[in-house]
């Protein structure tokens, strides 16, 4: 089943533009920390808040999702 999976073109297509979609989200990310941390600034945004709103609602845990931050 998961070959013929792999064989079917509009999948492959999917994965593609997924994969690329993840890593233009990740280098935007990472670069906007970069930029934050060389100027100083907070580096929280909307997104991230928004996650850990939802894991706070979820389980209770109150937790930061800022990478780099003690």
């Amino acid at each position: 089943m998961i070959y013929s999976l792999l064989q079917n073109q509009k999948f492959k297509d999917f994965m593609i533009k997924l994969l690329l979609i993840l890593s233009f989200m990740g280098a935007t990310f990472g670069g906007c920390h970069y930029i934050n941390q060389k100027l100083g600034l907070r580096d929280d945004n909307i997104i991230e808040e928004a996650i850990e709103d939802l894991i706070e609602a979820k389980t209770g845990l109150d937790i930061d999702l800022t990478p780099g931050e003690d």
